[in-house]
């Protein structure tokens, strides 16, 4: 059995992991990269979702904070793909 520091040492791990994955792919330059490091990020946050749900100790905060790094790589990746005004790809052109 985990002790209390244990399981939170874990949950911490788990927690940066995905933040880790999240800003890369916001931070990724390259829009190819970018939309390849996107998809794993929602793979990544998809599987913390799930994860959090069978865990009885869920935390409003990351589960927020979850929510919102999807919503907005959902965001981010529509723009991308479309060439958004304001896109990186879109502001190359003009």
């Amino acid at each position: 059995m985990l002790s209390q520091q244990a399981k939170s040492s874990e949950r911490h791990n788990k927690t940066s992991n995905w933040r880790d994955i999240y800003f890369a792919a916001v931070l990724e330059s390259n829009e190819k990269r970018a939309l390849v490091k996107i998809q794993s990020a929602r793979a990544v946050l998809q599987d913390r979702l799930l994860e959090m749900q069978s865990v009885p100790d869920t935390r409003p905060d990351e589960l927020r904070d979850l929510n919102s790094a999807m919503i907005y790589l959902d965001i981010l990746f529509s723009c991308i793909a479309e060439n958004c005004p304001g896109s990186r790809t879109a502001e190359a052109e003009q």
